[in-house]
């Protein structure tokens, strides 16, 4: 998943990622699992533990309606493997 940072991040620790908000790039969540307040991401190559809550998960959007039913069996299983590498 992709996420959008809402506020400047500095970190405190070694293992946290420091980022800027406004829509200063697009961090790549690799983890949502790791605690409850926490994830791991990824930011121009360098990756480490953001706070859930100075980010905003982008969402997407998929439109399928005119597709063949084979098409979207495809989509949907590469959208379901997205960020599982």
């Amino acid at each position: 998943m992709e996420a959008i940072a809402k506020y400047d991040f500095k970190p405190t620790v070694e293992d946290e990622l420091s980022f800027k908000g406004g829509g200063g790039g697009i961090l790549k969540v690799l983890n949502e699992e790791c605690d409850q307040n926490w994830y791991k991401a990824e930011l121009n190559g360098k990756d480490g533990f953001i706070p859930k809550n100075y980010i905003e998960m982008k969402h997407i959007r998929v439109f399928l309606a005119k597709s063949s039913e084979q098409k979207q069996k495809k989509c949907l299983a590469n959208i379901s493997t997205m960020g599982s590498s």
